[in-house]
C-alpha cells in the first residue's frame, strides 16, 4: 500500500489501521473522532503537508477546542494549553492566540525532543500583534540556568534569535536575524546542522534565509539531552516572557532541512493563511 513520508494514503473506507512514522492508530471512515482526516492530512476542506518522516513534534491544530493540542508526529508529544485561546483563519485552520500575559503550551520532556549531534529544524507560522517585543516561539530552555537545549525567539531589540546550548560548557552557538513587522502571517524556520560552529545555525522567514550575525558564548561541544520541557509561547532566558501573537502548525524535525524542503512546506501551507 503506498505511503507518503510513512503515512498511508489509502485505507479501507470503513475501518483500517493507520500507520504514521511506525505508530498504528485506529481510524473509522478515515476520520478521527475530532473530525480530522489524518490519512489525507485534510482539515475543513484544506489539504496540507503530512508530517516529515523524521518529525519529533507536529501540532496541526487538532482538535480546535479544549486544553490539549495533539501531536501527529507519531511520538505522542501532545501539548497542554494554558491560557491561549483557539481561533480560526479565514481558510478554516485552527491556531492558538497568545495574549502576552501568561499563555503557553507545554510539551513534556521526551528523548525524541533532544538532538545531540544529528541536527534539527524548528518551524512555526507566526502572526505578531506588536513589533520589537520579546515573543518566545519554540523553547527547550525553560529555566534560564539549567536543562537548556535550544531556543527560537523574538527579542525586544528588534531581532529574531535561534541558538543551541551546551549545558556542561554553559555555552551556546547560534545566529540572529532582523525582526519583521506585525500583522501578517509569516513562516519562521530555524535549522541546526549538529555541529559546533555558529554557521551551522540558520534562520528562514518565508523560506528566505535572513540570519545576519553570529550569536555565541563560552565553549560548546554538543547539545545534551536534558530534562526541560518544550514550551511554546514562553521563555525564561534572561527574563520571563510570554508571546503576544498568534501561532500555528509548530513542528520539530530531527534533521536539518534544506532550503528547498522549507520552501516546499511553505508552498503547501500558505493557502491556509491567505498569503
Amino acid at each position: 500500500m503506498p505511503t507518503i513520508n510513512g503515512v498511508l494514503n489509502k485505507v479501507n473506507p470503513l475501518k483500517s489501521p493507520l500507520v504514521i512514522n511506525g505508530t498504528q492508530t485506529r481510524v473509522v471512515n478515515g476520520l478521527r473522532h475530532s473530525g480530522y482526516d489524518k490519512w489525507q492530512m485534510r482539515w475543513n476542506g484544506n489539504q496540507f503537508a503530512p508530517p516529515d518522516k523524521d518529525s519529533a513534534l507536529y501540532l496541526p491544530g487538532v482538535p480546535g477546542f479544549g486544553s490539549t493540542t495533539f501531536d501527529y508526529s507519531g511520538n505522542g508529544n501532545d501539548g497542554t494549553i494554558t491560557g491561549a485561546t483557539w481561533k480560526r483563519t479565514g481558510q478554516g485552520l485552527w491556531y492558538l492566540d497568545f495574549d502576552g500575559g501568561d499563555d503557553l503550551v507545554t510539551i513534556s520532556d521526551a528523548d525524541s525532543l533532544s538532538f545531540i549531534t544529528g541536527g534539527m529544524t524548528l518551524i512555526i507560522w507566526v502572526n505578531r500583534d506588536n513589533d520589537n517585543r520579546k515573543d518566545p516561539l519554540i523553547v527547550k530552555y525553560p529555566t534560564g540556568d539549567a536543562d537548556n537545549e535550544y531556543i527560537l525567539s523574538f527579542e525586544s531589540n528588534g531581532r529574531l534569535y535561534f541558538w543551541v546550548y551546551d549545558e556542561s560548557e554553559t555555552g551556546f552557538r547560534g545566529r540572529y536575524a532582523p525582526d519583521f513587522d506585525s500583522g501578517t502571517w509569516r513562516m519562521v524556520a530555524a535549522t541546526w546542522d549538529g555541529g559546533t560552529a555558529n554557521s551551522g545555525a540558520k534562520i528562514y522567514v518565508d523560506a528566505i534565509q535572513t540570519d545576519t550575525t553570529d550569536f555565541s558564548a563560552a565553549g560548546f561541544t554538543a547539545m545534551e539531552n536534558k530534562d526541560g520541557d518544550v514550551l511554546i509561547g514562553r521563555a525564561t532566558a534572561g527574563i520571563v516572557a510570554y508571546a503576544d501573537c498568534q501561532l500555528a502548525l509548530p513542528r520539530i524535525i530531527a534533521r536539518e532541512l534544506a532550503i528547498a524542503e522549507i520552501a516546499g512546506i511553505r508552498n503547501q501551507e500558505r493557502h491556509l493563511f491567505g498569503v
